[in-house]
């Protein structure tokens, strides 16, 4: 593993908290993370700070249009699956 590898590994809890206070949803903010790391290994460059910098990638990109609107969409179906599966396994009577 590469030093930057190393730094950013050890960035991921910080980086997984600021979007779970922003998003409320814990698959949603991993989502997030995942999407930053993947930006973050094509786009680093040597003197940046590196969390200032992360943090400003995730934060960009929880801003995008296109992104909100598919999560809104994906937690909205999740939502409907677990009312839809609590109701069914209320009325099972096994």
């Amino acid at each position: 593993m590469t030093e930057i590898h190393q730094r950013i590994e050890a960035e991921i809890p910080c980086l997984r908290r600021y979007p779970q206070a922003l998003v409320r949803d814990v698959a949603d903010a991993d989502d997030l993370v995942q999407e930053c790391l993947t930006r973050a290994m094509d786009l680093w460059r040597e003197g940046s700070n590196l969390r200032v910098w992360l943090l400003t990638i995730l934060h960009n990109q929880y801003v995008e249009p296109d992104w909100r609107d598919e999560t809104a969409t994906a937690c909205a179906h999740r939502r409907f699956h677990s009312v839809g599966t609590d109701i069914l396994a209320a009325a099972d009577p096994h």
